[in-house]
């Protein structure tokens, strides 16, 4: 909106230029100035304009702009955004600073939610399913910030998480991996959580068993370190899931991550809308088309 607003704002004030200034300087007397007594600015300008009068010259101008062409395209190719809201907060405000304590001491304060929805008649009593999103949730935990080489997925939590405790609780001392391992081992445990009649069920599963909640605790990092993270959250599901269950994921990651895909088609958008009303006002100026395209 602020490179609309400013594409449009050249507009109207070369508009009001055009309007104001002919009156303006209708009474006002412009002095010429000898050629021994131009300025450094006017000596320099002129020396430009003497450049395009000379076939060398005007292949040195096309030279150097296409020399600036290219390293604008290099320039945009390394271009990276940076979108952290905390960094809108001056260092040692105590909002910022206790956010980012929490995040350290407690191992993040983003967080990741999934909802999956069944649509088989199993549902989530589906072993063969379970598997699935336990190896899913895995290789989403398993996933490497490149910047700092640290895990982004401190802890994860919902329905496989009440699982896996109703696991310890009945067999305590044994590897989590065994009862996804095994789909008897796993259907007994979810036939005791359901008998349990667990309160905690409920945040997590609907009664039906068909829909379910997954989370994972996430550390706190900019938008750009997100938009990685969900590319391979995504695959992960289309590696796991497939077309088995809907997996919907949202949450602080996913509003970061889509932030950044509005920012950059905001960004294209108004450098498009400013291209356009600066290449009209060249029209006007040069009073030709093709001068105002070139």
């Amino acid at each position: 909106q602020m490179g609309t607003a400013g594409a449009v704002g050249t507009g109207i004030s070369a508009l009001l230029a055009f309007l104001i200034l002919p009156i303006a300087l209708r009474n006002v007397r412009i002095n010429t100035v000898a050629e021994d007594h131009r300025g450094r600015l006017d000596r320099t300008l002129m020396a430009a304009l003497d450049l395009s009068f000379t076939r060398r010259g005007r292949a040195g101008v096309l030279m150097g702009t296409l020399l600036i062409a290219i390293v604008s395209v290099v320039g945009m190719r390394r271009l990276a955004l940076y979108h952290d809201p905390l960094t809108w907060m001056p260092k040692g405000h105590v909002l910022r600073e206790s956010f980012l304590d929490i995040d350290k001491h407690m191992g993040g304060v983003a967080q990741m939610t999934m909802l999956v929805e069944t649509h088989n008649e199993k549902g989530l009593n589906d072993p063969e399913l379970l598997k699935s999103l336990y190896a899913m949730g895995e290789e989403i935990a398993a996933y490497v910030y490149p910047k700092d080489g640290q895990l982004l997925v401190t802890h994860q939590g919902g329905f496989l998480a009440l699982i896996e405790s109703t696991y310890h609780a009945m067999m305590p001392g044994t590897d989590v991996k065994v009862l996804f391992d095994n789909s008897q081992i796993l259907g007994s445990v979810l036939g005791g959580l359901r008998a349990s009649n667990d309160p905690r069920l409920h945040r997590y599963v609907t009664e039906d068993f068909k829909t379910a909640q997954l989370q994972f605790r996430i550390r706190w990092r900019d938008a750009s370190a997100y938009e990685a993270f969900s590319k391979h959250t995504q695959a992960a599901i289309d590696k796991h899931i497939g077309t088995r269950a809907i997996i919907s994921p949202t949450g602080v990651v996913y509003t970061l991550a889509s932030s950044i895909a509005v920012l950059i088609g905001n960004l294209v958008t108004s450098f498009g809308i400013a291209l356009a009303m600066i290449t009209v006002l060249l029209m006007m100026v040069f009073r030709s088309v093709r001068w105002g395209l070139v």
